[in-house]
């Protein structure tokens, strides 16, 4: 055990981290400015969540560990960022929510068509971030 936290600190930690920095990058470029403050609100706000998720890579053959770390860090983020946008106002937040929320079926999906997932969302334009992050857990 004292060996996996030690994986997880050395190794693992640092990689989430340099991950979160990367889709901080692709979040600052989202056009629309309510999906960007989203997004890197859930990216500032709730940065421990994938760093806690990560630690079930420091568990995974190290020749894998990368791809989890890549995978579930792109997961939790797509997570969050989906909470976030369901704790704003809207005419149908149950509708709206039930339709982004259904892009993590994709997420685990490879191959999975993609829909509108903003099609019930009074913003839209997103760059396509949340589609890269579902390119990323496939």
């Amino acid at each position: 055990m004292l060996a996996a936290l030690g994986l997880y600190r050395g190794r693992v930690l640092p990689a989430v981290r340099r991950e979160l920095g990367d889709w901080r990058l692709v979040a600052d470029a989202i056009p629309d400015p309510v999906l960007r403050d989203c997004a890197i609100r859930s990216l500032t706000e709730k940065a421990s969540n994938p760093e806690a998720v990560a630690i079930f890579a420091a568990l995974a053959p190290g020749s894998t560990r990368r791809a989890v770390i890549h995978a579930s860090t792109a997961l939790q983020v797509a997570i969050d960022y989906l909470d976030s946008l369901g704790e704003r106002p809207g005419a149908d937040r149950l509708r709206d929510g039930l339709q982004l929320h259904q892009s993590l079926g994709a997420a685990l999906a490879p191959g999975a068509e993609r829909e509108d997932w903003y099609a019930h969302h009074p913003q839209r334009e997103d760059g396509g971030y949340l589609d890269r992050l579902l390119d990323h857990c496939q």
